[in-house]
């Protein structure tokens, strides 16, 4: 997107306040929902086994990987490039950030994770994972928090990481270790 298409958006979230609450739950507050989903299912086996897989797949991917990867390049969030305050996040965009850790988004690695995982366990909540999945990535790009590169480079490292455990083995060894 160019920097007019940011602004017109930015515009329109200015004028509706509905459009702009939900573009803000989805880029930014429905990653603490999936961040509390595992301990709702930690009560059954599955849901341990989910929740541990989770846990690991994210210390792999967000705290590694997306750290590693936006260490290494260092890219402008759009907001920071064409110099606007995004009208969402509520007082978090008050003076333009500093960082340069654009690339890729730390939010949508998270989700798609978490989707991916919720997929393999329990598909009916992966596929209703995986729209919001998408509203996320779209929210979080409209709001200029994030470029369409991003979101794809989230959702490669979220693949890679939980192929990379599964051909380790580190997923079956979960199964057999909780039940």
């Amino acid at each position: 997107m160019h920097k007019n298409q940011y602004i017109q958006l930015q515009t329109f979230f200015s004028q509706h306040t509905w459009w702009r609450k939900s573009a803000d739950f989805f880029a930014m507050r429905v990653i603490y929902a999936y961040v509390c989903l595992p301990l709702v299912l930690a009560w059954t086996p599955l849901g341990r086994q989910l929740m541990v897989s989770i846990g690991l797949s994210l210390i792999v991917g967000w705290g590694i990987l997306v750290q590693t990867v936006s260490f290494l390049f260092p890219v402008p969030r759009p907001y920071q490039k064409y110099k606007f305050i995004p009208v969402a996040g509520e007082g978090l965009f008050s003076d333009i950030e500093k960082r340069r850790d654009s690339f890729p988004s730390g939010h949508i690695t998270s989700l798609a994770i978490i989707s991916m995982l919720l997929f393999a366990y329990l598909p009916a909540a992966g596929v209703i994972s995986f729209i919001i999945l998408i509203l996320a990535s779209a929210s979080r790009v409209a709001l200029g928090y994030h470029y369409v590169a991003d979101m794809i480079g989230g959702i490669a490292i979220a693949y890679i990481v939980l192929f990379g455990l599964s051909i380790l083995g580190v997923f079956g060894f979960i199964t057999s270790f909780i039940h």
